[in-house]
């Protein structure tokens, strides 16, 4: 079929591996399939017909999984079972382009009864794949019943019958190719039977249709042959392993690592025996498997967490709570997210360690820090300190601990309490000067982090903090050298380009800070206060639009942020889009009625809109709470002055004169006029 948008026919049969065959044509006469979603560009994608089958009828030990792919541009595969490739007959195939061609929208639209048995699940759907190889999927449903269930639409139904009518023939067609396979490897042995080869590969094509006992003699006799064979080895542990004879499996194994096999086999037969071990509930062997598996190293990061993970968790099963509990400690150095498994799973239902065990407790106040429990983390923290009052390390965690709550008076002195044990502890002035910056403390922040970097001249996070004081402090220059050198040492350090940022706006430099704040942004693009200096540069730059949706992600990012709200009430303002401007400003109050800025765009807004009076109500309240807020003043004195309340303007312009002349004489000229 050549028009545009039209559904040629192309199969995927796939039970075990799909595999590649050439492409299907059909004859032009048959109906496309029709859609009421825009037809794509030439070339940009195709619409797809997926029909996804799971049957266990025909194979009781095996679930075959069977996929029906058609696309409209001939994209075509083959079934694949027992490693067979049957070619679908040329009747097969105009079955299949006829049930497709004939299905609807609406009868798509329609079709939503879902049939499940034990015997098979069907699900049939309708997308296209677009520009950039997307795959959207239109419509979508599941069914399972030899014949056609009375709620389906007949045009459906009869795609669902054509697959089901397919099938018993292609499997029969891959069954009786594997036989043949098998008989023919038979065949062989029997001219040659001590070729180890031709055994390994019947071995492996036992396995492959899951008949495992004949895999094992099969297997069994190349390690006849060749007892040091360690594929034929690795080949039968993992025959064993896969049906259930666990013993055997082991024994297996233990012969094969006995031969010192590389690295990669060694690793799979290690974590093979863990498991194995596990499951049988040899928790001691199977803690010592895996440590052999990390002392030959994973072979990536994710089985080398997953393997840490295991062996907490059968620390755990053997009662050794310690050992269990400083495997958190390693998972969070991996980045782990399976330690709030680990956690949840035997921490949090309430695990109980001996009072005494300084050190337990110890690791146990690390767990509840490490998952965020930090009520739980704190009282764990301070069990350790009553025994062990010394103790730099529990305090410095304590502090961190405080932090992450806000508690900052406490942090401080838990900070200052390891400082004074441990005085060349760098990362304790680091963080005391962090909780200082937090609370204003701005010199103190200096002097303390100061000695952090004297302590650790590597520290960029003492010079990020460091850079963040100066510039709290309007040192702006200091603050751009201190966060050019966090960045210096750590280029990915989102803080050293959020100061940077924030330097160089105070220096008036604001293009720069643009590009500094933009990294920011992309080292961190969850973090609210990188996105909200980003908007205030481009206000500075009078680059609006680019503000407006610097603040706008800012607040999406942080709902609570008061400051984006009043920024982007002011940015609004600026750019004439009054409503929003007010939107911005009454989240603004709402969040905070006690800043008088939020009140003056307020009621800047309603005095653009000529709505005088709720200017003039906005505009008191800034001015009560500020009563030198001169822009706020020269606002409410233009809102009475268009209610020709000339006597209020006045007063308003006498109050002005004291705070800023320019602006009193602006308004001196609105009402002389």
């Amino acid at each position: 079929m050549s028009r545009k948008g039209s559904l040629m026919t192309g199969l995927i049969l796939v039970v075990l591996v799909a595999l590649v065959v050439g492409p299907l044509k059909f004859k032009s006469g048959a109906q496309p399939l029709q859609s009421n979603v825009p037809p794509l560009p030439p070339g940009e994608g195709s619409w797809i017909l997926k029909i996804n089958t799971v049957d266990g009828r025909f194979v009781p030990s095996l679930r075959l999984n069977r996929r029906l792919i058609i696309t409209s541009q001939g994209d075509t595969e083959g079934l694949s079972i027992y490693s067979c490739k049957p070619k679908l007959s040329a009747e097969e195939l105009r079955i299949i382009e006829q049930a497709v061609t004939s299905a609807t929208p609406s009868a798509w639209s329609a079709w939503r009864d879902v049939h499940i048995t034990d015997s098979c699940i069907t699900r049939v759907s309708l997308s296209r794949r677009e520009a950039g190889s997307k795959e959207r999927t239109y419509h979508a449903s599941w069914l399972c019943s030899a014949a056609r269930p009375p709620t389906m639409p007949a045009d459906l139904a009869a795609v669902y019958v054509s697959a089901n009518k397919l099938r018993d023939g292609v499997i029969k067609r891959c069954k009786d190719e594997y036989e043949q396979g098998v008989e023919s490897l038979r065949r062989e042995i029997q001219t040659k039977p001590d070729d180890a080869g031709t055994h390994e590969r019947l071995g492996d094509l036992y396995s492959t249709g899951f008949r495992y006992e004949e895999a094992f003699e099969a297997f069994q006799q190349v390690v006849r042959l060749k007892p040091t064979d360690v594929d034929a080895l690795s080949k039968l542990a993992d025959a064993y392993r896969r049906s259930d004879h666990d013993n055997e499996a082991i024994e297996t194994y233990k012969q094969l690592l006995r031969l010192e096999p590389k690295d990669e086999v060694a690793r799979d037969a290690f974590a093979a025996l863990g498991e194995l071990y596990e499951k049988s509930k040899h928790y001691r062997e199977a803690v010592e498997a895996y440590k052999r598996l990390l002392r030959i190293g994973p072979k990536d990061e994710q089985t080398s967490e997953w393997t840490e993970y295991k062996l907490g968790e059968l620390y755990f099963k053997l009662g050794d709570n310690g050992a269990a509990l400083k495997q958190f400690e390693t998972l969070k150095n991996l980045g782990s997210s399976q330690i709030w498994e680990l956690y949840g799973d035997y921490v949090d239902p309430g695990l109980r360690v001996d009072p005494k065990d300084k050190e337990a407790l110890f690791n146990l106040a690390n767990a509840h820090y490490y998952v965020n429990k930090y009520e739980r983390a704190i009282e764990a923290y301070k069990q350790v300190l009553q025994l062990d009052p010394r103790n730099d390390l529990a305090y410095s965690r304590l502090g961190l601990s405080y932090s992450q709550l806000d508690r900052n008076k406490e942090a401080i002195e838990a900070f200052k309490q390891a400082i004074e044990l441990k005085p060349d502890d760098a990362s304790a002035y680091t963080n005391l000067g962090n909780m200082y910056d937090r609370v204003g403390r701005y010199v103190d922040a200096v002097e303390v982090l100061k000695e952090a970097i004297r302590l650790k001249p590597d520290g960029a996070e003492a010079y990020g903090y460091l850079a963040w004081a100066y510039n709290k402090m309007g040192r702006y220059a200091e603050g751009l050298v201190a966060a050019r050198q966090a960045a210096n040492l750590e280029s990915n350090n989102a803080l050293a380009y959020n100061e940077m940022g924030n330097a160089l706006m105070g220096l008036g430099r604001n293009a720069e800070a643009v590009a500094a704040l933009q990294q920011a942004v992309r080292l961190q693009p969850n973090n609210d206060v990188a996105h909200h200096n980003l908007g205030t540069a481009y206000s500075n730059l009078e680059r609006y639009e680019e503000a407006l949706e610097a603040f706008q992600e800012s607040i999406r990012l942080n709902p609570s942020d008061t400051a984006a709200y009043n920024n982007l009430a002011s940015m609004a303002n600026d750019m004439g889009r009054l409503a929003k401007a007010v939107e911005a400003a009454r989240q603004a109050i709402r969040l905070n009625p006690n800043l008088p800025n939020p009140h003056r765009h307020l009621g800047y807004a309603y005095l653009k809109m000529r709505w005088y009076r709720e200017a003039i109500a906005s505009l008191k309240q800034a001015v009560r709470l500020d009563p030198a807020y001169a822009e706020a003043h020269h606002n409410l004195g233009l809102a009475y002055l268009a209610l020709r309340d000339r006597r209020a303007a006045l007063k308003q312009f006498r109050i002005l004169k004291a705070l800023n002349s320019d602006l009193a004489n602006q308004l001196y000229v609105e009402i002389n006029k």
